[in-house]
């Protein structure tokens, strides 16, 4: 076996190692023991029974407890890798959001002149706390040679991770997953917003987030407070308002807010779609927008140039975002293994004519 560099492998590099052994006939019928194994790849024992058991899925072994792990495919029958990447989504094309269908159709074209197909997964079932066994069920029927998860939570996340599939998050990871992972930098633009709006002369500033369990908008309440922390405006005061992402709901709310005797006059709010919202049900209840309060969309879509006054936003171009993706896509797709570490896209900020 060639040598291995003297440092602890991730179960999906360790997978693309015996991969490649096998291929070349290393071994002949069986494999060494777990012992001698996981002392030559540098891995601990978890970590090397979650690599054979990839290989197991894929073809290569067939693993019984008590026995030695025997070899299926070896020198000269090398595995047909799929020539697909799929995207995981709990939402259909029709209810994405501009800047995700955008992106989506630079990710498809540019995985096609790579000849990859990029398959398309609504899947809601799978983003439940209990995803296991829905996962399992994707997987099987449907392979795949890279997958990408949308608006994924902590539970689907490390059900990839565990697994060693080849894997990145269209998004931010949850604390403990190492993943390749491509998001907007939400914590510095929601900061920034906090720190615009009180430089705007706002005092009580809201952000609204959708409660969905994705780390994007956690990161986006981590800015949100840093800014309120580190300022020096006095009595400057911060509130979070959660909502179920549905318009009802989030009108719901907003009521509720506005009948505090001090509501809110500064509002950041993550999604496009739910910063209109914002605007149009303030306008209803008799809120002068931007007079009485001022409203700032952490996301971009193009039908915000269609609102007047325009809204204030922070801008990250669809194409930039999908090139990210597609490298780390491909990577994975070819080898099983990303070299891409969490990127954040720092977006850029559009002011509204109060500036």
């Amino acid at each position: 076996m060639r040598s291995i560099p003297p440092r602890v492998l991730l179960a999906g590099q360790a997978v693309q190692v015996l991969r490649e052994e096998l291929s070349r006939g290393v071994w002949a019928n069986h494999l060494p023991g777990e012992r001698e194994l996981s002392d030559r790849l540098g891995v601990s024992r978890s970590t090397l029974r979650t690599a054979l058991d990839v290989l197991r899925r894929e073809g290569w072994l067939e693993v019984a407890q008590g026995r030695p792990t025997r070899i299926l495919k070896s020198s000269g029958q090398p595995v047909a890798r799929p020539a697909n990447v799929a995207l995981v989504t709990p939402v259909p094309l029709r209810a994405m959001p501009p800047f995700m269908l955008h992106w989506l159709d630079e990710l498809r074209d540019e995985l096609a002149a790579a000849a990859y197909q990029l398959d398309v997964h609504v899947a809601p079932t799978c983003y439940r706390p209990h995803c296991a066994r829905s996962l399992d069920s994707l997987v099987r029927r449907s392979p795949a040679a890279a997958w990408v998860l949308y608006l994924s939570a902590g539970p689907m996340q490390r059900w990839f991770q565990e697994r060693a599939l080849p894997c990145l998050v269209a998004g931010s990871c949850v604390p403990g997953v190492e993943l390749p992972a491509v998001d907007v930098d939400y914590r510095a633009a929601c900061r920034h917003a906090a720190g615009w709006l009180l430089a705007l002369g706002r005092r009580r500033i809201a952000i609204v987030l959708p409660d969905n369990g994705c780390e994007g908008e956690m990161e986006s309440e981590r800015g949100f407070y840093e800014a309120i922390a580190h300022t020096r405006v006095e009595q400057a005061s911060a509130l979070v308002i959660r909502h179920d992402g549905t318009p009802t709901h989030l009108a719901t709310v907003l009521d509720a807010v506005l009948r505090r005797p001090a509501r809110p006059d500064g509002f950041i709010v993550a999604r496009s779609a739910h910063a209109v919202t914002v605007v149009t049900h303030l306008q209803r209840r008799g809120v002068r927008v931007p007079e009485d309060a001022t409203v700032v969309s952490r996301d971009d879509d193009a039908f915000l140039d269609s609102i007047v006054p325009p809204i204030p936003r922070y801008v990250c171009h669809p194409a930039r975002f999908a090139r990210r993706i597609l490298r780390a896509a491909l990577e994975l797709a070819r080898g099983g293994v990303s070299s891409t570490r969490p990127v954040r896209l720092l977006p850029k900020f559009v002011s509204g004519p109060e500036t």
